[in-house]
């Protein structure tokens, strides 16, 4: 019996791996056959999916062979976890709950809050919105002035510099040139043949030294001539914006060409008793046509009052 019993298993174990084993190859051909079938789609195979899967199962493979104090304690571990969980939501419901009604009232406060801001806001913003424009525009032209002032005084350095470069240049290029032949004559004059030979180099180069004299004073000349005109037309540019300074803050430059020197009379007080203002140690005196209130008042003014 148990040899029959054992024959028949193995018989049939045998058979059904056979029996498999065909099954599956013919399933391996058929989906052979399948995939050279023309219009046969492929299957995508997530890899991500699939190592993350193969990661789990190694774990849990891995974790099996563990020492059962080991994976008990792990348990315990995993308890604990879950248990600090539901503390946590716990104690997150308490504290939503007794949180609600301080931040319902904090909001309510709030809203009070800029309800009385926008009551007020809307009986000032007409005012508000003229002097933020007279304020905009006045400081807008005083930076104006300065960036204008900023800029064109750099364009003044860097024109000067053009220049100087330019004629640097300009000579030193003429200059290797003469150098250059200064030596091949200078070669010439050694190696002459003979006394006619000679004195014809010798005279070249005297010619040629002469040149380089000449060329050198008429670049010192050019060069001193471009330097001298910077200052001056920075000192220009500093008059230009001086006046356009002070005529946007309501003063009278008394220093600088287009003032009124003959305005400064008597001590602190201008032409028709207007005050004087100058900046300390460095001459500059200022005739105050608007004194800084009346500034003030005149861009604070209310939306009903007139420009004038």
């Amino acid at each position: 019996k148990g040899n029959s019993k054992g024959n028949s298993k193995g018989n049939s174990k045998g058979n059904s791996s056979r029996g498999g084993s065909r099954s599956g190859s013919k399933s391996r051909a058929g989906s052979k056959a399948n995939s050279q079938q023309p219009g046969a789609q492929e299957v995508e195979v997530n890899m991500l999916e699939v190592r993350a899967i193969q990661k789990r199962l190694m774990m849990l493979m891995r974790a099996s062979d563990l020492e059962p104090d080991f994976q008990e304690e792990l348990r315990s571990i995993l308890k604990s976890l879950r248990q600090k969980g539901r503390c946590n939501v716990a104690i997150d419901a308490v504290v939503s709950q007794e949180a609600t009604r301080p931040l319902a009232l904090r909001d309510a406060e709030l809203l009070a809050t800029a309800e009385a801001t926008i009551v007020f806001l809307e009986r000032n913003t007409s005012h508000v919105h003229e002097v933020g424009l007279r304020l905009g525009s006045f400081y807008l032209d005083v930076a104006r002035i300065l960036e204008r002032h900023a800029s064109r005084d750099e364009e003044l350095d860097v024109e000067a510099e053009d220049r100087l470069m330019e004629l640097a240049d300009d000579f030193r290029e003429k200059d290797h040139e003469v150098e250059a032949e200064v030596q091949v004559q200078s070669t010439k004059l050694k190696n002459a043949a003979d006394e006619k030979e000679l004195e014809g180099a010798y005279e070249r180069v005297l010619d040629l030294l002469d040149k380089i004299y000449e060329s050198y004073y008429e670049y010192h000349a050019s060069a001193t001539a471009a330097a001298a005109k910077h200052p001056a037309h920075i000192a220009q540019e500093k008059a230009d914006f001086v006046a356009q300074l002070c005529e946007s803050l309501g003063l009278v430059s008394l220093s600088h060409p287009g003032g009124h020197p003959a305005a400064a009379e008597g001590e602190g007080e201008g032409e028709g008793g207007l005050p004087q203002w100058s900046v300390a140690g460095s001459g500059e005196v200022y005739l105050v046509a608007r004194t800084p209130e009346a500034l003030v008042a005149h861009l604070m003014r209310p939306p009903e009052a007139t420009d004038d």
